[in-house]
């Protein structure tokens, strides 16, 4: 298991609260306690996240290819003026969701 993933997925269960009897739980032993929280999936998160947010103008939940990163950036993105918000990049396009979901949660733009 990727220790990241593994991070990531136990942050965003920590701050949102998200659980689905639909998802895997993952586990790992911390001295005599066991951690237990949800393996999260793209699609889960993608249903969790807004479609949008207003700054000042529309910006879009997007998940897409870096150009030059070679990763993946989740964001919401705006086409005019063209700019990023709360943008993350990962080596995989579920990593890219949690840590957008993390950022959203400390900015307060999560419901």
């Amino acid at each position: 298991m990727d220790e990241e993933l593994f991070d990531l997925c136990r942050e965003v269960s920590d701050k949102t609260g998200w659980h689905s009897k639909d998802l895997r739980l993952l586990g790992r032993g911390v001295k005599d306690v066991v951690e237990m929280f949800p393996l999260y999936t793209s699609d889960f998160i993608l249903e969790k996240l807004p479609k949008y947010i207003a700054k000042p103008t529309t910006a879009y939940l997007t998940v897409m290819v870096g150009h030059s990163s070679g990763g993946y950036i989740a964001g919401f993105y705006q086409r005019v003026p063209r700019h990023w918000f709360h943008s993350q990049s990962a080596d995989t396009p579920l990593k890219s969701l949690l840590k957008l979901t993390i950022a959203l949660h400390e900015a307060k733009e999560l419901k």
